[in-house]
Parts: structure tokens; sequence; C-alpha cells
């Protein structure tokens, strides 16, 4: 996670970058997962999970409640960048620059810091990604 003073000018860099005028994106706002469809057809529900795209700004952030043992109820999130090849092809890249990924990728589906989607359906309100063989199911937040 981006961290302290260098993290801060991490962020407002991002910020900058992301702040190209006269660019807009269908994306553009907060999504949260609500399930995930297995390669073999089973279903996950999710609630705790979500992606952020603004301009060309990506954030993953996740929440984990408060356990029965006290841990937990903290939000994570690492920053990263949005590309879109065409109008069904999205990238996604955590920013690895500032510190290792390594650490967040083991909370998340993903095995490396890049993924490719295809987006599947958009809605006003609906997201469908796939990757992998698997499909994200988002609703905007």
């Amino acid at each position: 996670m981006i961290k302290g003073k260098n993290g801060i000018y991490g962020f407002l860099f991002l910020l900058l970058l992301a702040c190209e005028p006269g660019y807009t994106d269908e994306l553009d706002g907060k999504w949260q997962l609500r399930e995930v469809t297995q390669t073999d057809g089973s279903t996950h529900k999710v609630d705790t999970v979500w992606y952020n795209f603004q301009n060309t700004l990506f954030q993953y952030q996740f929440y984990i409640p408060k356990g029965p043992d006290g841990e937990g109820d903290v939000y994570h999130h690492w920053y990263g960048y949005k590309e879109k090849e065409d109008s069904q092809t999205l990238k996604l890249e955590f920013d690895t620059e500032l510190a290792p990924v390594d650490h967040f990728l083991k909370s998340t589906d993903w095995s490396t810091s890049q993924r490719t989607f295809l987006i599947e359906k958009h809605s006003g309100n609906k997201l469908v990604l796939s990757s992998e063989g698997k499909l994200y199911h988002f609703r905007k937040f």
C-alpha cells in the first residue's frame, strides 16, 4: 500500500495524471463486486471488494470486517492504472514503483500486478467483466 510522505506524493502525481481535460469514461466511479462466477459454474457472493476508476487511474479496495478474535475491521487499497485498448478490453495494472505489491496480491485473486479483462456487459449501474475464465459482476456504488 502507498504509505508515508512518498506515498502521498505518488498519489498526488497519479491524481494530476488523471486530470486530462476532456477525458471521460463510462466506467468512471466506484463499482462494488457482488459475485464471481468460477470456470466450473459455481458462484461466490462478494460484498467487500470495490474497483474504483477515475480517468486513467484505478484503485482496488477491500474491507475485512472485525472477526471474533477482534482482528480486522479495516480497509485495504492499492492504486494503479487503467487502460482501455478498445471498447471491450480493459487493462488494469497496480503501481509497483513505491512498494512491492506481492503482499497485497495475496488478498486478491490476482496472480500478477497486471490483469486484462473483457467488458462483457455494461449499463449505467451494472458491469460484468471476464478474465481468466471467471465472470466478475459489479454494481455501481
